[in-house]
């Protein structure tokens, strides 16, 4: 890239494991202020799915979306800690992160947002992602 002129660069691809849990309080925040927002039409039929559906034009993604998000990464990390191969591979990672002690950190840290989520009305909110989210909690290890 050659800039020609002042610039500025933004990235926003830095979501992972170790900031999940920020991540969530955010979109927590950003539900509230979606249901703020819109506290005139509570009584409309699907007033959660239109919630879902502003906090995702709002915020870039929504809870189902930032579900299936941790559920990937928790995927990639429970095949290691499986030592199963699969189409999705941690070869492309750094080093680091694939230790044990990394994979079980990581893991840690997914299991403390997963269950935050399961006691958050947000969740239960969207259908079957309760659900979802206590399947994927009941496949990860015990915390220590």
């Amino acid at each position: 890239v050659l800039n020609i002129g002042d610039t500025i660069s933004i990235n926003h691809n830095w979501g992972n494991e170790f900031n999940l849990a920020f991540m969530y309080d955010r979109l927590q925040t950003d539900l509230a202020n979606v249901r703020h927002a819109l506290r005139d039409v509570t009584d409309m039929d699907d007033f959660a799915g239109y919630v879902q559906m502003v906090l995702k034009a709002d915020s870039g993604t929504n809870y189902r979306e930032f579900f299936d998000f941790i559920a990937a990464i928790a995927d990639i990390y429970l095949l290691r800690v499986q030592g199963k191969p699969g189409g999705k591979s941690m070869d492309a990672f750094d080093p680091y992160f694939c230790s044990v002690s990394s994979v079980s950190n990581a893991l840690r840290r997914i299991r403390i947002v997963l269950q935050n989520m399961l006691e958050d009305p947000g969740t239960r909110s969207v259908d079957g992602l309760a659900d979802a989210v206590g399947q994927l909690l009941a496949r990860l290890p015990p915390s220590d």
